[in-house]
């Protein structure tokens, strides 16, 4: 089980606007988000946090650049594994 959760024209708890996505691992309880355009919270690309929100790290996509990662899905219990869709 995992959760995926989007906002779109609207703003969030991490300053997101516009295009981001954001997923939450069903027993890890880390957060993973995709901000497409910077703010003053977070850079462009691929976050996560395992302090509920306080804290961000930025994840690494192998091979992508952080411009390619869309929606994103957390792994219900392996907290170093996520999907992400991508144009590329």
């Amino acid at each position: 089980m995992f959760f995926v959760a989007g906002c779109i024209g609207g703003r969030n708890a991490m300053g997101c606007v516009d295009d981001c996505y954001m997923t939450v691992g069903y027993k890890s309880h880390t957060i993973y988000v995709v901000n497409q355009e910077e703010n003053e919270t977070l850079g462009q690309g691929v976050f996560y946090s395992k302090d509920d929100g306080k804290t961000w790290s930025p994840s690494q996509l192998n091979g992508l650049p952080q411009t390619a990662a869309g929606t994103i899905a957390a792994h219900p219990t392996d907290e170093n594994m996520v999907g992400i869709s991508t144009s590329e």
